[in-house]
């Protein structure tokens, strides 16, 4: 079997969470390429926007990261096909921060330079998300995660029972399921 080994991630990131067999436990994402249209208005984005540092730029390709580890590539392909929203496909790119600090700069900076690719925001108790489309419809997640000692855990078996019990709750003898 070939296994490519890379770099650890960025050093405020917490060790990798144990699998148990799904993967090895030093699996992360690696960097994320995105085949784009038009490579100039996608870099001003991701940088000006996101403020992810350019890292590389040559010919039909940008690396784009933070703190000299790429995030994401972007690969120019000038014809490509416009995206079909009704077939499978990338959802969104995710984009961890160190902070909410870190985040709040982010999403400030976006909000800045392109005001009107905010699509919405979610509280996932183990972390803050905000969801945009880039100028060529590609979803994008900025988030930050919460420490561990702040999240709030509920057994499996606590968070079924809760949410049938609000189900049983809001639903009126008639209902079935």
């Amino acid at each position: 079997m070939d296994v490519t080994t890379h770099a650890p991630g960025p050093t405020w990131q917490p060790p990798a969470t144990s699998t148990r067999g799904a993967a090895p436990d030093a699996t992360r994402m690696d960097t994320v390429e995105l085949l784009v249209r038009d490579l100039d208005t996608m870099t001003t984005y991701y940088h000006d926007g996101v403020l992810l540092d350019v890292l590389d730029q040559s010919g039909p390709t940008a690396t784009l990261g933070r703190g000299g580890a790429p995030i994401m590539l972007l690969r120019q392909e000038k014809d490509l096909p416009d995206a079909n929203r009704r077939s499978a496909g990338l959802y969104h790119t995710a984009i961890v921060f160190e902070d909410q600090r870190r985040l709040a700069s982010s999403l400030l900076s976006v909000a800045r330079h392109a005001p009107r690719t905010f699509t919405g925001a979610s509280d996932h108790l183990v972390s803050e998300a905000f969801y945009f489309t880039d100028p060529e419809g590609n979803g994008l997640e900025l988030y930050h995660d919460r420490p561990r000692p702040s999240i709030p855990y509920a057994p499996p078996t606590t968070m079924i029972r809760s949410a049938l019990a609000r189900s049983e709750a809001s639903c009126p003898a008639t209902c079935s399921p």
